[in-house]
């Protein structure tokens, strides 16, 4: 199975189907357009689940194929929330972001960005947010019991999953978790146990 597969279904709860993608002469079709295939990464991102919103714009808005541009040699398929600045994809697979004629390497190659995106979406605009009301050495040592992965950890940017929820924060320049804010999200109401477990408050 797909990694990009098996990352959406874990944040789903559920299968995914036929309908939660895009067709494939739809993808074709913005083949044509750009004279070129996509990226495989991408291809398979969308065809998987390119009409599941709580993945393609809940927060960052990822381009439909239709949309996709190609601009001085990258390939911009998704934009930040408030389009300070976009994302494209070079021919070697790199991912830059880009602030006017800026670009930024994101020093994540193509896959790795989309799986980190998939969990960043649910992260901000997931159908259940708490905050983490236990501190930080006590929930190391419940990461390490209850199996917690370390899957993100990018640009200050922490996530940790389990079973498709999701414990996340950023940190300082220093290393301390920002703000002392540790938050939990996810698409899928968490057990009564945990949320004692892990003091979750509503956000």
């Amino acid at each position: 199975m797909h990694r990009i597969q098996t990352i959406t279904e874990d944040l789903l709860g559920r299968p995914l189907t036929a309908q939660d993608g895009a067709t494939p002469e739809n993808i074709a079709s913005a083949e044509r357009a750009l004279g070129h295939s996509l990226p495989a990464p991408l291809a398979t991102f969308y065809r998987l689940l390119g009409n599941l919103p709580q993945f393609t714009n809940a927060f960052q808005a990822f381009a439909t194929p239709a949309q996709l541009r190609d601009v001085d040699g990258l390939l911009m398929f998704l934009e930040e929330n408030q389009g300070v600045c976009s994302w494209g994809v070079d021919a070697q697979g790199r991912v830059f972001q880009c602030q006017g004629k800026e670009r930024y390497d994101e020093k994540l190659d193509l896959q790795a960005f989309l799986e980190l995106m998939l969990q960043y979406q649910v992260a901000q605009v997931g159908n259940y947010s708490y905050s983490v009301g236990i501190p930080d050495d006590e929930l190391a040592d419940l990461f390490a019991q209850d199996g917690w992965q370390e899957t993100v950890n990018h640009n200050r940017l922490v996530i940790h999953r389990l079973h498709g929820f999701l414990i996340w924060n950023f940190l300082e320049e220093d290393g301390q978790v920002q703000n002392d804010l540790v938050y939990f999200s996810s698409l899928i109401d968490p057990p009564a146990a945990m949320k004692e477990r892990y003091c979750l408050e509503e956000l």
